[in-house]
């Protein structure tokens, strides 16, 4: 716990440093390094992306508390003036309504398609009966012509 706060409370001050900065000489890309502890880096959209942050500092009144409620008191300040730039969240919405009706477009053709592959599976059903049997018919008969055939040609002395 003690190296995820220390990482937490270097991540706010490096914040603060950078937001000075950049109200004072122009902004600049500077790292925070919020990858150095698992807390730092599952606060890192709470501290520094489009949200609002509340930190609640729990203190003790007690004289033996003072140096644990002082350094308390003192990282909340710290945190008081982290800034965070503020961008509203819109989504054009005549775009997502062009994707959503390009999908049911899609959607219906795959549909059509579909009902045609339907019907091209109906048509081949029906010609295969029909002309299965008859298929079966025709090999029995060219098997039988090529027995007659051999038979012929074995009578004659040519086999």
């Amino acid at each position: 716990i003690n190296k995820s706060l220390s990482a937490l409370t270097h991540c706010i001050r490096k914040m603060v440093a950078i937001g000075r900065r950049s109200r004072a000489a122009g902004a600049r890309n500077e790292h925070v390094p919020f990858r150095d502890s698992k807390l730092t880096y599952m606060l890192q959209d709470a501290l520094q992306g489009n949200s609002k942050t509340c930190i609640i500092a729990a203190v003790c009144a007690g004289r033996d508390d003072y140096p644990e409620t002082l350094s308390t008191l003192q990282f909340a300040q710290r945190a008081k003036h982290i800034k965070t730039k503020v961008v509203k969240n819109v989504e054009a919405k005549g775009n997502l309504m062009k994707a959503l009706e390009d999908e049911v477009d899609r959607l219906k053709a795959e549909v059509r398609l579909g009902h045609a592959q339907k019907e091209e599976l109906a048509d081949l059903e029906q010609m295969r009966a029909r002309y299965g049997a008859n298929w079966h018919f025709q090999m029995e008969r060219a098997r039988s012509w090529t027995e007659k055939k051999h038979q012929i040609l074995e009578e004659s002395g040519f086999s």
